[in-house]
């Protein structure tokens, strides 16, 4: 979900497998359109009740440090519920990394991978849609009671704060590490990151874990079966976050419970894909080194006068 420029640099193994596809889903719909809905629907869902401003109900500290978080947009945040400011704050950290002044600024790209991807799909009029509604994503969120929401808006200031501490210390954020090891294809170290971000001692914790990834990798691999089902001549290309995807809840553990065969395709497995026909990159040419004859050795030659008197 990374507007970072070298997510967009494809090996030919993962062009290929796009340009054999006749559908592509991501996690949402993605045109334009469908991202204004989205707004609106946030909007609609997650605005607070029964006149409270959400000042009063966070309490005056931890609504100084949203104000700091959001600046101007702080004023608009006082009549949305906890949630939408907690989702605010990390969309926020994201645009902070590929700003001007940003990390990430250097790599910043037009869009995320998803969004261009699923425009990619249209220009070449293939079958396309979202694997989730908004409303299914949100929900997990909107079922939180009020004070669940109070704790989860208080944690992730504290993981923001945490995160500024340590980038003043010149550590790497842990965005900027994951996408270094998801670049490299090391999927190990990813899930044992990804793990720690998500896992918790608390109720609240685990309870957004598990409706962030364990209920949604379900739903997901169950449309993904279905869609093969009903449509057993296409091939499908399937792009949701790298979180969905590996460990013993993910959506390629379900897939396979289910009977299916995954198979990982690594950067240079392009011939394992190919069409007839399709111009195979040529393994780089190196010149072979001459071989070296090792030579006799020269016989070592008497001093003058040796052997003198035999």
């Amino acid at each position: 979900h990374l507007p970072d420029a070298r997510l967009m640099k494809w090996p030919p193994v993962l062009e290929e497998a796009f340009a054999q596809s006749d559908a592509v889903r991501t996690e949402l719909k993605m045109d334009a359109e469908s991202q204004m809905k989205l707004q609106m629907e946030m909007l609609s869902i997650g605005l607070l009740k029964d006149g409270k401003k959400l000042d009063e109900v966070v309490g005056a500290e931890t609504w100084r440090r949203i104000e700091k978080r959001l600046g101007m947009t702080a004023m608009a945040a006082k009549n949305l519920q906890p949630w939408l400011v907690y989702m605010m704050l990390i969309a926020g950290e994201v645009q902070k990394q590929y700003a001007e002044d940003g990390d990430g600024a250097p790599h910043k790209a037009e869009a995320a991978l998803d969004v261009l991807l699923y425009n990619k799909a249209e220009g070449r009029s293939l079958d396309v849609g979202g694997l989730e509604t908004a409303l299914e994503q949100m929900n997990v969120f909107t079922q939180l009671t009020l004070e669940e929401q109070v704790t989860l808006l208080k944690d992730v200031l504290d993981d923001l704060d945490k995160g500024d501490a340590e980038s003043a210390e010149g550590s790497d954020d842990t965005l900027e590490i994951l996408l270094r090891h998801y670049l490299k294809g090391e999927a190990e170290p990813m899930m044992r990151l990804m793990e720690a971000e998500y896992s918790s001692e608390t109720e609240i914790g685990r309870k957004i874990a598990k409706g962030l990834l364990t209920d949604r990798n379900i739903r997901m691999a169950d449309r993904i079966l279905a869609f093969t089902k009903d449509h057993p001549e296409k091939t499908l290309f399937v792009a949701v976050g790298t979180a969905h995807m590996p460990g013993k809840d993910g959506i390629v553990k379900l897939l396979e419970q289910r009977g299916h065969r995954v198979t990982r395709l690594h950067v240079g497995d392009l011939a394992k894909i190919a069409r007839p026909g399709t111009a195979l990159p040529k393994p780089p040419v190196t010149e072979e080194a001459e071989p070296v004859v090792p030579k006799p050795p020269v016989p070592e030659r008497e001093p003058a006068g040796a052997g003198a008197g035999k």
